[in-house]
């Protein structure tokens, strides 16, 4: 194997850890030992580990990892959010209500009343914060629709956003958008999350950055590089004061760590291992519940179209056909991994492709593995010897697991992968800035139009593109489909636009589907999240201020 490290992490997780148990044996966690009946635990702090070395950015609008993600969501609100524990539900959060389109001199417009009285996190020179207004919101989403302070910008071009008196934003579309495409750009998802103008502009976008402010259920608090970030319950919270006093979010990339942590009782809830036989260990252990929850996220192998020999089709179908899904499947587990033949996660998004689809098409490399037809095309674009490519690979654990798959699945037809392991920052880093040929994304999105233009409309390119977003394949073959499907107000038309932008980048072999892959949690059963878990658009679980830790 060729695997290199470009920093040391476990060893670092295994003294956080210690240290974390050694606390952990100091804490009283039940309340009065004469009463039987279950009640709060007398203390109301959640530690909850995740997968990665460090926080990353938690500015909102520039975080777009799913840990970074993660945190940025128990600090901020939005106009709408999903219901927690159930993505498939939009609810009001910063407006009082989810609004309908309406029709205004030929415009489509939406109409959000904002709650009143809500406030934000204290910062400096407002130690009680201010009230959030229509001000805010404004500048909020203009903020998130420049490409030079954003991540996001490439979903919210053709979009003007305007107060209307202190509690009212008009958003007025230049072109319609079904609920469908809209309502994911103002949940509390991506861009779509609302940061004061008055602190961003009192700290400006790096100071905002290293201490967020937002009118979430939880206030940034405390960081500690590489250990922990410190989130303290907002008391004028406007959906009432958190049961939590304190969230500490723990970094420990190494599962082991994560899972010695949890079990020692030095933290409550661990983001798990993506495979099935990690939740079923986990759930065997006394007093613990494991859970892999949907909808998942597509695990796609994107080709950087702009790495010699990867610019040939010929080379790109050769490393397709020399992959086999139902193994990488298998590795996962079917509990927690459901194999995908599209681009768009088969099963639950409008235009996703089937098996059926690509065999009517004929795309064989999309499907099967064949290594003689995979050696016989890198014969024919000269390379019968294959090649080497460096490859950066994220240290998370089923970001390893798909890149040992493919190192291992490209070694018979002679395609090497040199591959350095990294940090999950880093690893988002050496993609965005284009220095990745082979990507591996685990990714989550609201809809079709958010995935295809995000990961193969010409304008999201990385570093060229007119928006720079997460094209990191460098395609430019299906902008008139993605833009076709976004003013089709048809579901069924809407549908086949996604669907002929997949067949496309089928045909050209720039995307390899593996499978849908559900994120795993574990936790000790006393914690209970205040709602039913089924469903996130983050592949973390919601806390909110209705989480707390019970008496046991």
């Amino acid at each position: 194997m060729s695997w290199r490290r470009s920093r040391q992490t476990v060893s670092a997780s295994r003294l956080l850890v210690s240290t974390l148990c050694l606390v952990a044996a100091s804490c009283v966690w039940a309340s009065a030992a004469a009463s039987q009946a279950v009640g709060l635990a007398e203390e109301q702090v959640l530690r909850i580990a995740l997968d990665t070395s460090d926080k990353g950015r938690l500015d909102p609008h520039v975080g777009v990892s799913a840990n970074e993600r993660a945190v940025i969501s128990y600090m901020f609100s939005a106009l709408v959010r999903y219901k927690p524990g159930d993505m498939t539900v939009f609810e009001p959060d910063l407006a009082e209500s989810v609004p309908e389109p309406e029709l205004r001199d030929g415009r489509q417009v939406w109409v959000f009343q904002l709650r009143q009285g809500v406030r934000t996190h204290p910062f400096p020179g407002y130690p009680d914060g201010y009230e959030l207004t229509a001000e805010d919101v404004v500048y909020s989403f203009k903020r998130v629709a420049d490409a030079k302070r954003s991540s996001f910008a490439g979903s919210y071009k053709g979009m003007n956003v305007d107060a209307s008196g202190e509690y009212t934003v008009v958003f007025t579309l230049e072109e319609a958008l079904s609920p469908s495409l809209f309502l994911p750009l103002v949940v509390n998802f991506g861009g779509g999350f609302v940061v004061p103008r008055k602190a961003v502009e009192a700290l400006g976008d790096e100071g905002f950055g290293a201490h967020p402010v937002g009118t979430g259920p939880f206030i940034y608090a405390d960081y500690v590089p590489l250990t922990r970030v410190v989130l303290s319950g907002f008391s004028a919270y406007f959906r009432g004061k958190p049961v939590l006093d304190r969230v500490e979010v723990y970094y420990i990339p190494d599962v082991s760590a994560r899972e010695l942590a949890l079990l020692s009782g030095a933290v409550h809830a661990i983001a798990g291992v993506r495979e099935e036989v990690w939740v079923e260990s986990m759930e065997a252990k006394p007093g613990i519940k494991a859970v892999a929850f949907g909808p998942g996220s597509i695990c796609p192998l994107y080709i950087n179209r702009t790495v010699p020999p990867l610019d040939s089709l010929g080379v790109r179908r050769a490393i397709f056909y020399a992959l086999d899904r139902d193994d990488i499947v298998g590795i996962f587990g079917e509990g927690v991994a459901e194999p995908t033949y599209s681009i768009l996660p088969t099963g639950y998004m409008p235009g996703a492709l089937t098996l059926q689809d690509l065999e009517e098409a004929g795309y064989t490399w999309q499907y099967q593995q064949d290594l003689q037809e995979a050696r016989r095309l890198l014969v024919a674009a000269g390379y019968p010897s294959g090649f080497t490519l460096r490859v950066f690979a994220s240290e998370r654990a089923d970001y390893q697991l798909l890149y040992q798959w493919v190192e291992r699945a490209l070694a018979p037809i002679g395609v090497k992968l040199d591959i350095t392991l990294v940090d999950h920052t880093t690893f988002h880093a050496k993609y965005r800035a284009n220095e990745n040929p082979f990507v591996f994304l685990v990714t989550a999105r609201a809809n079709s139009d958010i995935y295809l233009t995000t990961h193969f409309h010409s304008a999201s390119r990385v570093v060229v593109g007119a928006s720079p977003n997460l094209n990191f394949t460098q395609y430019t073959s299906v902008d008139a489909y993605i833009e076709q499907a976004r003013i089709e107000t048809d579901p069924v038309s809407q549908a086949e636009f996604w669907k002929l932008a997949c067949l496309q980048i089928a045909e050209d072999a720039v995307a390899y589907p593996t499978f849908v892959l559900k994120p795993t949690y574990a936790y000790w059963e006393y914690l209970d999240w205040g709602y039913e878990v089924r469903s996130f658009m983050n592949t973390a679980m919601d806390i909110t201020e209705q989480t707390r830790l019970m008496d046991h």
